[in-house]
């Protein structure tokens, strides 16, 4: 009875505990509650740079980027652009990171790479690439710049352009739903092979 209840109270323990578990510990917990399909898993990165797939290129976390960039090539064959978009539930849980390093190894494979900063609410200083950050996608959207203002070249990768969000503006959900955010998709469908989209988190 003793060997008994030592195997059975820790087990049921155990199983409550799993039971009160929110968390996505895997990618079969993702399988099993959606539909949608999970293209790849990127760990958490330790490493101080944020280009790592640039700076360090042998690591396990630019080679999830890799097959990620791999399993992307499947989806929405038929489109000669393919759009983006990377979000996530709320803040600092890694879209920027993951937008950056996307668009950097999509590049590296030769394919012509547009990197959007979307997310207007909460500009952020693409300090990785260096770039100016006076102009930008809300300078576009309010008339005030044209798209060969607010498109930069990343100095160290071959291939991948930038559009930083550009200075705060008090309506930014005014400016993407307007005519000119259609216009600038449109646009820039016709000249890059794909284009990545840093949003907004999707709780705001």
């Amino acid at each position: 009875l003793a060997l008994i209840f030592a195997l059975l109270i820790p087990a049921g323990f155990i199983y409550i505990r799993d039971l009160l578990n929110d968390r996505i510990k895997d990618r079969g917990d993702l399988e099993r509650q959606t539909r949608i399909p999970v293209l790849g898993i990127v760990g958490v990165s330790k490493s101080e740079e944020t280009l790592v797939v640039i700076d360090k290129p042998e690591s396990q976390i630019a080679e999830a980027f890799r097959s990620l960039r791999t399993n992307l090539q499947f989806f929405s064959v038929e489109k000669k652009s393919k759009i983006v978009l990377i979000t996530s539930s709320i803040s600092a849980e890694g879209k920027s990171f993951c937008a950056a390093n996307l668009a950097a190894i999509i590049a590296h494979s030769g394919k012509k790479v547009l990197l959007v900063g979307g997310d207007m609410r909460k500009p952020k200083k693409s300090s990785e690439f260096n770039l100016d950050h006076e102009n930008g996608l809300s300078n576009y959207l309010s008339g005030n710049a044209s798209l060969e203002v607010i498109t930069q070249k990343a100095k160290q990768i071959q291939f991948l352009d930038i559009i930083l969000s550009g200075p705060k503006p008090p309506n930014p959900s005014e400016l993407i739903e307007n005519n000119l955010m259609r216009k600038f998709i449109e646009t820039v469908q016709q000249v890059y092979d794909y284009i990545i989209i840093d949003s907004p988190p999707i709780g705001i």
